[in-house]
């Protein structure tokens, strides 16, 4: 999805409003740059969090369900159900594998037996 001029010129001044916002606030005070720091990453690591645990909880209901389910069927599964582009589809596919690889791994033997004789 290519950015069109208006947007790009919004990300723009908003970055210049935040900016100058952050200065006024802080003027030299270590601690609150720290302390802004501190939000930020939080921030961060909270929405990186939020993003996949959607796509992991709807790919483990489905492996309960049938764990003979290969990971680019369950990305595709996903990728429809949601309306996501395909060309995120390798992304997905990694996700489910490591899901699947979570729960093979957790220590249930017969999952892992099903999985051998297939």
């Amino acid at each position: 999805m290519q950015l069109t001029q208006k947007t790009k010129t919004q990300r723009v001044v908003t970055k210049k409003q935040l900016g100058s916002i952050i200065t006024e606030k802080v003027k030299n005070n270590p601690a609150l740059v720290d302390a802004l720091f501190d939000i930020a990453i939080a921030q961060w690591k909270k929405h990186e969090y939020d993003t996949y645990a959607k796509v992991e909880n709807y790919i483990e209901k489905k492996l309960i369900k049938d764990m003979t389910l290969p990971p680019k069927v369950l990305a595709a599964m996903y990728v429809s159900y949601k309306d996501i582009p395909r060309y995120k589809m390798p992304m997905y596919m990694k996700i489910a594998r490591k899901v699947k690889n979570k729960l093979i791994n957790r220590h249930n033997l017969p999952l892992k037996l099903s999985l051998i004789n297939i």
